[in-house]
């Protein structure tokens, strides 16, 4: 794949690229292999962030991004989590946070750099189900 020009915003890992084929895609999200937090976040409010594209910059989330949001930690088995802080859980559950941030930002491409180095073998095997489409979302 070639990419030309791509425009890059750090806040949300949001770009703009041409990828040869493909045309412009206009909405792509990429998940780091160590995420970094600047601020104590819940999880809930973690994964909240991938709905930014479509809830826009002074909005608030409604009952449906909470829920989605909430759904897409069950997937994970995460739900017991969604009220932690951040900084209070493992690595491995912060890279699922990350990775459940970026599907419910329903993005068209996911740029994903070793997302389940962190993971043990079942949660690995969680996120591939995902990938594949079996946790519920467009998948």
């Amino acid at each position: 794949m070639a990419v030309e020009n791509p425009r890059y915003f750090a806040s949300c890992w949001d770009f703009c690229l041409r990828v040869k084929g493909w045309g412009t895609v206009k909405s792509v999200w990429g998940v780091p292999q160590h995420l970094q937090l600047e601020f104590e976040y819940s999880t809930l409010d973690m994964v909240l962030m991938g709905c930014a594209r479509q809830i826009g910059l002074f909005g608030l989330p409604s009952e449906a991004n909470r829920n989605n949001a909430l759904d897409v930690l069950a997937s994970f088995g995460m739900e017991k989590m969604a009220y932690r802080l951040q900084f209070a859980i493992w690595w491995g559950e912060r890279q699922l946070a990350a990775i459940a941030r970026a599907l419910l930002s329903q993005s068209a491409l996911l740029v994903l750099d070793e997302p389940v180095s962190a993971l043990d073998v079942g949660n690995k095997k969680r996120v591939f189900q995902q990938g594949e489409g079996g946790g519920g979302g467009e998948g």
